[in-house]
Parts: structure tokens; sequence; C-alpha cells
């Protein structure tokens, strides 16, 4: 199973790595992801689903050229997670 998830964190880096590349900056840090990162252990099909919600992210903003929206700072603050 762990390996499963380094695949998975794997397909998540490249992603970032195409998202990077064709907007020339970092991939956003203000966002609510695609997956609850104290599930991914014992819930490896939740990370996988989030991969596939983040790919269609990702390609989506890339064939509209429109990069993904942070959330903004107060907004971020404010969130408890």
């Amino acid at each position: 199973m762990q390996q499963d998830i380094q695949s998975l964190f794997k397909s998540a880096d490249n992603l970032i790595a195409e998202y990077q590349e064709h907007f020339h900056t970092e991939f956003p840090d203000r966002i609510v992801g695609w997956w609850d990162p104290l599930h991914i252990e014992y819930h490896p099909e939740e990370l996988e689903q989030g991969i596939a919600e983040m790919k269609k992210a990702v390609e989506k903003a890339i064939k509209t050229n429109t990069p993904i929206e942070e959330m903004p700072k107060e907004i971020w603050k404010n969130i408890t997670f």
C-alpha cells in the first residue's frame, strides 16, 4: 500500500510540474486540496480520487490558460484545519 501512495504522490508531482511549466509560476498554495492528508494512509482510494480531480483541474487550467485561483490571504488565515 505504501508503494501505491508513493506512486500517487509522484502523479501529483508530475501534475504540479506540468502546471508550473505551462504558467511559469509556482503551483498555488492557498487552495483547498483534493484530498485530506490525515486519511491517506488508511484510505488511499481517497487520494486516488483526489489525484483524478487534481488532474482534471490542472488540465482545465492549462486548456483554458486560466491559473488555478488561490484563496485570498485574509480568508485563508481564518480557516481552521
